[in-house]
C-alpha cells in the first residue's frame, strides 16, 4: 500500500515539475547592477546612493510634492532572455514613486546587454498630516522594481534552485509516507498541496527585479518661498551670460532673444538694494501661478521682496491654458474717455485743459503773439517781446512763434480775460490751450500733468476696481501695498516750453527710456505718481492693491520699441500700461503692450479701445504649496491665516 502511494506521490511531483521549471527562467545573477551615478535633482534635495551586494542603497531628503532625484544606472543582463522593466511603482502609502526608464523609452534590456537607464525617485503625493512624526515623515522600506517577459512577471529563481526545492519536498513526502501515526495522511495531503502550489507561490513571490534599500525623509512641508523661485539661477543683466552675447549685458532697446536675454535676471540697477529686483525675460514657460481662482504670470520681485504678477485668465481643470483676449479681464476699454485733455494721462484724473486748434486762415493779419504775459486786475497783458502776424505767416510762423507762444488772437494791444498758449504748429493748423485766472503754461504743466489732483478714477481704473471688488476682496491679505507707477515725469516739454520748438512733442520719461536711451528705471520719483492704498507708501488714493504694468516692465520682459518681440506676455492683443507716453497735436498718448505686433508701443491714444490686464503683488511671506510653474502644473499658493 505504501509503495502504491509512493508511486502516486512521485507521479504527481514530476507532473508539476515542467510548470515549476517553466516559471523559473531568470537566474538570481542575471540582472547585475554595475554602477549608479547622480544625474539631476530638484534644488535643495539631499541625496546619496550606492550599490552594495547588487542592491541600491538610497538615502534622500525630499521637501515638497514633485521634488525628484534622477540617477544614471548601468544594468547588465547576463541571461538569454529579453527583460522588460515593470513600473513605475510606489511605496506602501503612494507618497513616493520609483521608476526606471531608458532613453529610448523601450524599457527593454535585451539578452546579454549592458544598458544605461535612469532611476527616478519622485515625491508624488502629499504626505497626510498624520504621517508626520516630530515634524518628519520617514519611508524606510525595500523597493522592488520587477521585470517582465512577454508581458508577464518572471521569476528570478533558476531551474536548479527549483529542482532542489522539489527534491526536498519529495524526500519530506517519502518520510511522511512511511511515518507511522494517525495523522500521516494529513501530513501527506499538506505536502502534496504545497508542492502543487509551488508554481503559483514562485510567480507571486519570486520576481526578477532591481532591489532598492530606500530611506526617504520628508520634513513637514512649510511651503517654499515664491521669491526664491525667480532668484534661482538668475544672471545679472549688465554682463555677458548664457543668453546674453554683449559684454555690456542686455540691450533694452532691442527685443529678447537667445543673444539678448532669455530667462531670469537680476536688475543691475538694484543690485546693492536691500531687496534686489529679479525678473523674467523672453519666452519662459515656468512662471505660471494659480491664485485666487485665476491664473497669473510672474513678472518680477518688488523693492520690498514681494512678487508682482500679471493676470492670465481663468484656469481650466487647474491648468493655465488661456490665450488671446482670455488673458484680459476686459477688452475695448479707453484709458480715459477723452483723448484731448491735458489730464488724460492720469490713472486718476480731474479737470484739465482741452486742446484746441485754429487754422491759419482764421488768424487775422496783425494778430499779436508774445513771449510772456502778466496778469493784472483779472486780465492778461502780453509782454513787449512780440511778433505780429503778416503775409509771411504761413511760411515763417514756426520760426517766429518758437519764442512767441502766447496770444489773445487779437490785433489790438488790450488785455484779455483768458490767453492762448500755442504749443504746436502743423500745416493743418495751430494747436493751443486756453489759460485763465492768472495761470501760465508752467502752472498748467505742474497742475495738470506733474501734480494733478488725482481726484477722479480713469476709465481703465474703474474697470479694474470693479473687477477686483467682485472677485478679489477675499484675498487682499495676501497682497502687498506696492507702488503702481503712473510716471508723469517729463523728459522734453517740446513746444510746451516758452522757448520750445512748435514742431516738437511733449515726451514723458517712460517713452524716452524704452524708445530712446534704453536706461530702464523701476523708480517712481514723483510721490504724486506712486499709486498705493496707504499714504505712507505713496499717494494713498487706491481702493485696492491692484494696478497696471509699466512700459519699463514691458521692456524688462523682452519687448522693444517697434521691434518684433516674443515674450511670455505676448497674447496677440493690445493692452494698456500705466505709463504716459507723449502729447502731439490734439492727442494724448499712453504706452501699451502691442502684442499684435509684439512690441511696446508708446503712442496709443487715451481715448482708443485697448485691453485691460491688471497686476497684483504677493507679499514676501506667501509660500508655494505645490506645482512646478508650467501652465499644466502652475504654482499654487499656501493659505494665509
Amino acid at each position: 500500500m505504501r509503495i502504491k502511494k509512493l508511486f502516486i506521490f512521485i507521479f504527481l511531483m514530476f507532473l508539476f515539475i515542467p510548470l515549476i521549471v517553466e516559471a523559473e527562467v531568470c537566474d538570481n545573477d542575471s540582472i547585475k547592477l554595475l554602477s549608479i551615478d547622480f544625474f539631476e535633482k530638484t534644488d535643495g534635495v539631499v541625496e546619496s546612493a550606492e550599490i552594495v551586494d547588487n542592491i541600491i542603497k538610497l538615502d534622500a531628503k525630499l521637501f515638497e510634492v514633485n521634488d525628484y532625484i534622477k540617477y544614471k544606472v548601468v544594468i547588465k543582463n547576463d541571461s538569454d532572455e529579453d527583460y522588460k522593466i515593470n513600473g513605475p511603482i510606489s511605496n506602501s502609502d503612494n507618497t513616493i514613486s520609483y521608476q526606471i526608464v531608458s532613453e529610448d523609452n523601450s524599457n527593454i534590456i535585451k539578452k546579454n546587454e549592458t544598458k544605461e537607464v535612469y532611476l527616478i525617485v519622485t515625491y508624488t503625493n502629499k504626505v497626510n498630516s498624520s504621517g508626520f512624526q516630530n515634524g518628519e515623515y520617514n519611508s524606510v522600506e525595500p523597493v522592488i522594481i520587477q521585470f517582465m517577459r512577454n508581458d508577464e512577471l518572471i521569476n528570478p529563481k533558476t531551474s536548479s534552485d527549483s529542482l532542489w526545492f522539489i527534491m526536498i519536498i519529495f524526500l519530506l513526502g517519502v518520510v511522511l509516507l512511511y511515518y507511522k501515526g494517525a495523522k500521516k495522511r494529513k501530513y501527506f495531503t499538506t505536502v502534496l498541496l504545497f508542492a502543487l502550489a509551488i508554481p503559483f507561490i514562485c510567480n507571486a513571490l519570486c520576481t526578477c527585479d532591481v532591489n532598492i534599500d530606500s530611506n526617504i525623509t520628508i520634513p513637514e512641508y512649510k511651503g517654499r518661498n515664491l521669491n526664491n523661485i525667480i532668484k534661482d539661477g538668475a544672471s545679472i543683466d549688465n554682463q555677458k551670460s548664457e543668453f546674453v552675447e554683449s559684454e555690456n549685458g542686455i540691450d533694452f532697446l532691442k527685443s529678447s532673444s537667445d543673444t539678448n536675454g532669455k530667462g531670469n535676471y537680476i536688475f543691475s540697477g538694484s543690485i546693492d538694494d536691500e531687496n534686489p529686483i529679479y525678473y523674467y525675460r523672453g519666452v519662459v514657460e515656468d512662471n505660471y501661478v494659480l491664485f485666487a481662482n485665476y491664473c497669473w504670470r510672474i513678472i518680477r520681485t518688488t523693492e520690498t521682496g514681494g512678487i508682482k504678477l500679471v493676470y492670465h485668465g481663468v484656469p481650466t481643470d487647474g491648468k493655465c491654458l488661456s490665450e488671446g483676449a482670455e488673458t484680459e479681464i476686459a477688452t475695448g476699454i479707453n484709458y480715459n474717455a477723452s483723448y484731448n485733455n491735458t489730464r488724460s494721462f492720469g490713472y486718476n484724473t480731474s479737470g484739465g485743459h482741452v486742446v484746441k486748434s485754429k487754422v491759419n486762415s482764421n488768424i487775422a493779419n496783425g494778430t499779436i503773439f508774445a513771449n510772456d504775459v502778466t496778469y493784472e486786475n483779472g486780465e492778461y497783458i502780453l509782454s513787449d517781446n512780440r511778433y505780429v502776424k503778416d503775409e509771411n505767416f504761413s511760411t515763417e510762423r514756426d520760426n517766429n512763434l518758437v519764442t512767441h507762444h502766447y496770444t489773445c488772437f487779437k490785433t489790438t494791444d488790450t488785455g484779455c480775460a483768458s490767453v492762448n498758449f500755442i504749443f504746436m504748429t502743423r500745416d493743418q493748423g495751430n494747436y493751443y490751450v486756453i489759460l485763465s485766472g492768472g495761470e501760465k503754461i508752467e502752472d498748467l504743466i505742474n497742475n495738470d500733468i506733474v501734480n494733478q489732483a488725482n481726484t477722479n478714477k480713469s476709465d481703465v481704473r474703474n474697470v479694474i476696481d470693479e473687477w477686483y471688488g467682485n472677485n478679489m476682496t477675499g484675498y487682499t491679505h495676501y497682497l502687498e501695498d506696492t507702488v503702481w507707477c503712473n510716471d508723469r515725469s517729463i523728459k522734453d516739454l517740446g513746444g510746451w516750453s516758452k522757448e520750445g520748438k512748435l514742431s516738437d512733442k511733449l515726451i514723458f520719461n517712460a517713452n524716452h527710456r524704452v524708445a530712446g536711451s534704453g536706461e530702464i528705471s523701476l523708480t517712481c520719483s514723483n510721490p504724486n505718481d506712486r499709486f498705493t492704498t496707504l499714504q505712507e507708501n505713496g499717494n494713498g488714493t487706491l481702493d485696492y492693491p491692484i494696478g497696471l504694468l509699466t512700459l519699463d516692465e514691458g521692456a524688462l520682459a523682452g519687448y522693444a520699441w517697434y521691434e518684433e518681440s516674443d515674450t511670455y506676455l505676448s497674447n496677440g492683443q493690445v493692452w494698456w500700461t500705466m505709463s504716459p507716453s507723449l502729447q502731439s497735436a490734439v492727442y494724448m498718448y499712453m504706452g501699451v503692450i502691442h502684442s499684435m505686433t509684439d512690441n511696446v508701443h508708446t503712442a496709443y491714444r487715451t481715448g482708443t479701445a485697448g485691453g485691460v490686464r491688471p497686476a497684483i503683488s504677493l507679499k514676501n511671506i506667501c509660500k508655494i504649496e505645490a506645482g512646478d510653474g508650467t501652465k499644466e502644473n502652475p504654482f499654487t499658493i499656501m493659505e494665509l491665516n
